[in-house]
């Protein structure tokens, strides 16, 4: 039996989302470049998300909607229900920035083909929908990704041959379990940042929910995978704690305007 293999599988994960999962959905669907496929992964929503899903059904290659053990569950299951050279989460909430967004990153796919991953920038939105910051801008190295994650997931388009050599992503982690599956492969890692804005993204988060758990997770997989030094983490991960209060502060205040 011949299978399908597109240049892109675009893949969605959602649990009870049924304000925002439309909104993703058409995103994806409205793309003017065709070689891709569409994997949603829902985790036995019953709030209405699954008849969203079902209303473009037509549109999406494969959709699932059963229970799962979180996160990276979720994400295991879109990837092994895809056929893509290059995947990227588009999760419920978020959208691509354009319905170009996808053709133009292309001719950059290509021209990296030898990458693990190509990248570009998201813009965060507040709950008005309105323009927050850019993020992904920094030009990737492995030496700052020893101690922050500097790849924003959702503008990531990462080799299908990645996952075949480093394997899926780890259960155990609830909120950075990208960050440890790019750790895995060490100073070896492949990345591209490229100037494109790839996707709008719902500032505050699942990953932002309960931020000393996610900077937890944080110091525990840096300590895990890198040989940077207990303290200066420690020290590293104070001042996101800072910035994170700061940032959290000003979004709201713009927020309430």
């Amino acid at each position: 039996m011949h299978i399908y293999k597109p240049l892109i599988s675009v893949i969605t994960i959602v649990y009870n989302n049924v304000t925002s999962i439309e909104k993703t959905i058409i995103s994806v669907c409205e793309q003017t470049f065709k070689d891709k496929e569409y994997i949603v992964i829902d985790g036995g929503s019953n709030d209405g998300t699954v008849e969203i899903i079902k209303k473009y059904s037509t549109f999406i290659d494969t959709w699932i909607s059963e229970k799962d053990a979180g996160i990276s569950d979720a994400f295991n299951k879109g990837i092994l229900n895809s056929h893509g050279e290059w995947l990227i989460f588009m999760n419920s909430g978020d959208r691509f920035f354009d319905n170009n967004v996808l053709s133009d990153l292309v001719p950059m796919l290509k021209k990296h083909s030898e990458a693990d991953g190509v990248y570009g920038q998201i813009c965060l939105m507040n709950d008005k929908d309105q323009k927050f910051k850019i993020y992904g801008r920094e030009k990737f190295s492995y030496k700052k990704l020893q101690v922050s994650n500097i790849i924003p997931h959702q503008a990531l388009f990462l080799k299908r041959k990645y996952f075949e050599s480093f394997g899926l992503f780890d259960l155990k982690y609830k909120k950075v379990m990208d960050y440890e599956l790019y750790l895995r492969a060490k100073s070896s890692i492949q990345i591209v940042n490229v100037e494109r804005i790839v996707a709008k993204v719902l500032a505050g988060g699942v990953s932002q929910q309960d931020f000393p758990q996610l900077i937890k997770e944080f110091k525990e997989i840096s300590r895990l995978h890198t040989s940077v030094p207990h303290f200066y983490l420690d020290l590293y991960y104070f001042v996101k704690i800072i910035k994170f209060r700061i940032r959290s502060f000003i979004f709201k205040l713009k927020s309430s305007k």
